[in-house]
């Protein structure tokens, strides 16, 4: 058994077979098998991958209509193949571009731009920040085997924390802010806009797991370039990116900073909370208090015109 990877169309077909008996799992969106004999597949390009971890997890079909390079991407992770992709910076400094020229994001009022991790590939960069609201940058406080990164926080509404600079409580946010920023066009070489980047087959992806309990269901949220939409002073809003939560190219974010080659903008777990299952081990999505605790996963990826992901930044918001 195979896994036939037609690499010359990027399009990925479905396993050649899976067995009527276990070991395999089925799952709302994936489901597992056991290895064949011998344990090689083709891949992409006639790239070949190995069996690894003795099991193999499909990723989320949606990944395929969201964009077939990302579920190649995901498929290579899935077995232990991690693509290059440019390093991530810790408590690095956005971008010049990525700023209003005084050190501060260009969204919100007077937030640093200093503090955030980041990739740079070429003219793109990758950002994402985490903070207490209104307060401090956060930092990660561990990396994962897998590249990823784990900051920490407390659980529930923003409460007055002089501690971590802040000074006022909000009920209606939750105590962590999560920020994101992409720009096509900083000091590397091959800069475009936004709108040449997305009109040319290309994506950026925010990614936020909505599941605060050991899986990850996505609400993952695409880039589009619709100056007639957005109310910020980036022409680019958010949009579904599949039908998990919403109907895909729903526009769910307006409002983002930038200009015509960067946009960003900082969210919050509170804007979610009806989506969010407080209770991931009872049937259905069941209702709670702002930010319940748990481990979020934040994902940021930036995929090229030829559907190749060429950053992608995996956090841990872990609330306690």
């Amino acid at each position: 058994m195979g896994i036939p990877l037609r690499g010359d169309s990027f399009v990925p077909g479905l396993p050649t077979h899976i067995p009527s008996t276990p070991p395999w799992t089925p799952g709302y969106d994936s489901f597992h098998f056991a290895p064949p004999t011998p344990p090689i597949y083709l891949g992409p390009f006639g790239s070949v991958f190995g069996w690894v971890g003795g099991r193999f997890s499909f990723p989320p079909i949606s990944d395929l209509f969201i964009d077939p390079g990302l579920y190649i991407y995901e498929i290579q992770k899935a077995i232990g193949f991690h693509p290059a992709l440019p390093p991530t910076q810790l408590n690095a400094t956005l971008d010049l571009s990525s700023t209003d020229g005084s050190g501060h994001w260009k969204v919100g009022s007077g937030i640093p731009s200093n503090g955030v991790i980041k990739q740079n590939v070429g003219s793109f960069e990758n950002a994402e920040m985490f903070t207490y609201r209104t307060g401090n940058t956060i930092q990660a406080g561990s990396v994962n085997a897998d590249g990823s990164f784990n900051f920490y926080g407390p659980a529930g509404s923003q409460v007055v924390d002089l501690a971590h600079g802040v000074s006022a409580a909000n009920a209606n946010r939750g105590a962590i802010a999560i920020g994101f920023s992409f720009d096509t066009d900083t000091i590397g070489p091959g800069g475009m806009t936004q709108q040449q980047l997305l009109a040319a087959g290309g994506k950026e992806l925010v990614r936020i797991d909505l599941d605060p309990g050991v899986g990850v269901k996505y609400l993952t949220m695409e880039a589009k370039y619709d100056p007639a939409h957005a109310t910020g002073s980036s022409p680019v809003v958010l949009v579904a990116a599949d039908n998990m939560f919403f109907p895909k190219g729903t526009i769910l974010v307006n409002d983002n900073g930038g200009d015509a080659s960067s946009f960003q903008n900082f969210t919050n777990l509170a804007f979610f909370n009806s989506l969010i299952d407080h209770d991931p081990n009872m049937p259905g999505v069941q209702g709670g208090a702002i930010a319940p605790a748990g481990n979020y996963v934040i994902e940021t990826i930036i995929i090229d015109p030829n559907h190749k992901v060429v950053s992608d930044i995996t956090s841990h918001l872990i609330l306690t």
